[in-house]
């Protein structure tokens, strides 16, 4: 799926955030924020 792909991919970014333009930072950290966590 979809978010499958996306989690595969994203997965060694997850410690520091989400890489990309402001506009695919904004979208998927919405779709994701409950996944991330503060330090």
């Amino acid at each position: 799926s979809r978010i499958s792909r996306f989690r595969y991919r994203t997965r060694y970014f997850t410690d520091s955030g989400i890489i990309g333009s402001k506009e695919f930072v904004a979208e998927n950290y919405q779709r994701f924020r409950h996944l991330f966590h503060s330090k």
